[in-house]
């Protein structure tokens, strides 16, 4: 209300006090404001809307974004084209336009609140349900696993490599379509001999819970019954010794002995 009056006091003095006759007080030149001079007489809505407008462009900036104005530019035009301006502003009507300007508030911030949760659906839908498209072999994975929707769209590498993992474990799921798929890719790139005559190798980066021990006890335990009876499994703990003697023993390789490095000299 402040800046209103601010602009008033600055339109009163351009146009010789029909302001004051808005918000109350007496116009210039009268007796307690029972009289209007002849410039106030001609004063109307439309020049008085024009000039709060101009007002308002140098004061706040756009003034046609501002509730409090297109409320007020309604009052003033709802009685008729050109009207003269005859009286003060009720506070019953000033009351009614903050009212409005308040309103409008809440339905912005529910809109707001309506992107935010159409960009949060955005989010989830960029994932999808993974499950191995090149290898139809063993049980789905007992837990949901996603991918992105960008690696969703790139097809993997076709698998030509036979595994040698018992179909006993295949069949009781013990290793899952999942840790299947991954042993597979895993044993494939290690029959690829790179020029200086080692063995090319594979990174497995699934995430927290899709059971990363597991596979590499199944990859430990394919490479076992090719023959190649020595592998090292480096772990963040000697206590972790007992975890891949587990998972060794889960998928059928309980044969297969577990040495802690600390213990070698």
């Amino acid at each position: 209300m402040s800046n209103l009056a601010a602009m008033a006091s600055m339109l009163s003095s351009l146009t010789g006090g029909p302001m004051a006759n808005m918000f109350g007080a007496p116009a210039q030149g009268t007796a307690g404001g029972s009289s209007q001079s002849a410039s106030a007489a001609a004063f109307n809505a439309a020049q008085f809307l024009q000039q709060m407008e101009m007002a308002a462009f140098g004061m706040a900036g756009n003034p046609y974004g501002n509730p409090f104005l297109q409320n007020l530019s309604a009052m003033l035009y709802s009685a008729g084209p050109v009207p003269p301006w005859g009286g003060p502003l009720s506070n019953k009507a000033v009351q009614q336009m903050w009212m409005n300007q308040m309103d409008n508030k809440p339905m912005h911030h529910h809109q707001e609140e309506e992107e935010v949760d159409d960009e949060e659906l955005g989010v989830a839908e960029t994932y999808a349900d993974y499950m191995p498209s090149k290898l139809k072999l063993g049980k789905k994975h007992p837990d949901p696993v996603v991918e992105t929707a960008s690696l969703s769209s790139v097809a993997p590498v076709d698998v030509w490599y036979k595994l040698s993992i018992p179909e006993e474990t295949i069949r009781t799921g013990a290793l899952s379509a999942l840790q299947l798929e991954s042993i597979t890719y895993t044993s494939q790139a290690h029959e690829h001999i790179l020029p200086d005559g080692s063995r090319a190798g594979f990174l497995i980066g699934d995430g927290a819970g899709v059971g990363k021990g597991r596979t590499i006890a199944g990859v430990i335990f394919e490479n076992y019954l090719k023959g190649r009876k020595r592998a090292i499994w480096v772990s963040v703990s000697n206590d972790l010794k007992y975890d891949a003697e587990r998972d060794l023993r889960d998928i059928g390789a309980g044969k297969i002995d577990v040495h802690p490095l600390n213990k070698f000299k």
